[in-house]
């Protein structure tokens, strides 16, 4: 992992390893810390504190501390770039990879931790067996500016892609780059959901759906959502094929996007977004035929939670709820129930399973 990797060796071999990841990590360390006392007022000396006191930690190899004071600084600093990235580091060398992967894609969202974090991510998804995300997830760290071609041969965590062919051409795009982009001091290229178009748009690059250990009510709120983005075939409970949903994040991730296609072809397309104001999400929806849903809600028991109004296109109005719940073999179940006597009584309007297409698996 990272260019401080978690191996999986001999206990000797291991303690080697980690004599050099934490070198290299005290390096980093010191690197930014100079750099960041140069630039930052004096007012910001508690935040460095805490990174140092969390540097201390992880060079104690005290993981569970470590990740307690990391949680509460992203928590309050959700846009604190090395604190997700030393938080997934933690996670990762704790044993806790499904808790670690969505740390690390946060990393990877910033300037200062972009290439890293990528890379950790593409660490976790080969661990866990998926090559094809794991390639996907190094391209985007080589993007950012990953150019560590020692780390990428010997790193044990890369060990069930090294076999494939693409591995090579990974690396040699490596050997190539130029010099001077090292983790910390990357080059920052947008994500691949930065551009609006279908092409971009809705290449998978969620945390896996199917993984029940992902607290998705730990994640940053404009990130819960997350789960739904996709291309969905959605099924009701016996298979039966019941429409399309393609869900697509945009506006660097600012909104979950829509596009509803049912079985007789009637459409409808939704904007979903976190309202920092009121600390709620909340939805529109306008179908072809004029109606329009208002919904607002939040991500709570493992489930998107939603509440407001139907509204027919004559303006007949109707109190509606709505779940949406992640499942534990990565398909998510959309319910929707109406009222019209202010919840005495509640009808099903809705209720279907979203499986992944076969393209995205």
């Amino acid at each position: 992992m990272s260019h401080f990797a978690i191996t999986h060796s001999p206990p000797h071999m291991r303690r080697g390893f980690l004599r050099i990841a934490m070198f290299a990590f005290c390096v980093l360390i010191m690197v930014a810390s100079s750099a960041r006392a140069q630039s930052v007022p004096d007012d910001d000396a508690p935040e460095l504190t805490i990174m140092q006191k969390g540097a201390q930690l992880i060079n104690q190899q005290k993981w569970v501390e470590a990740i307690e004071l990391f949680e509460s600084l992203t928590k309050s600093q959700p846009q604190n770039g090395l604190a997700w990235m030393r938080l997934g580091y933690a996670r990762h060398a704790n044993g806790d990879l499904g808790q670690a992967l969505p740390a690390h894609i946060m990393a990877a969202e910033f300037p200062n931790s972009a290439s890293t974090g990528a890379y950790n991510a593409a660490c976790v998804y080969s661990l866990f067996g998926n090559k094809d995300k794991a390639f996907v997830w190094l391209q985007k760290a080589i993007a950012k500016g990953f150019n560590n071609a020692s780390l990428l041969k010997t790193d044990p965590d890369l060990n069930n892609i090294r076999e494939d062919a693409r591995f090579e051409q990974y690396a040699a795009k490596i050997q190539t780059a130029p010099a001077g982009n090292t983790p910390g001091q990357v080059v920052f290229v947008p994500d691949d959901d930065s551009s609006e178009t279908e092409t971009s748009a809705t290449q998978p690059e969620t945390y896996s759906s199917g993984k029940p250990d992902t607290d998705w009510t730990s994640l940053p709120p404009r990130r819960q959502f997350d789960f739904w983005v996709g291309k969905w075939d959605a099924i009701n409970a016996v298979g039966k094929k019941l429409g399309t949903n393609v869900i697509t994040r945009r506006e660097n991730g600012n909104i979950i996007h829509e596009s509803w296609t049912s079985a007789d072809g009637s459409t409808g397309q939704s904007i979903n977004y976190f309202d920092p104001a009121d600390k709620k999400w909340k939805q529109v929806w306008v179908s072809q035929n004029g109606g329009i849903v208002y919904y607002h809600g939040s991500f709570k028991d493992g489930a998107m939670h939603y509440t407001g109004d139907n509204i027919k296109p004559d303006g007949t109005k109707v109190h509606a709820e709505c779940t949406l719940t992640p499942l534990e073999d990565g398909r998510i179940h959309h319910f929707i129930r109406h009222t019209t006597d202010g919840g005495e009584t509640w009808t099903k309007y809705f209720e279907g399973y979203y499986v992944r297409q076969s393209t995205e698996n």
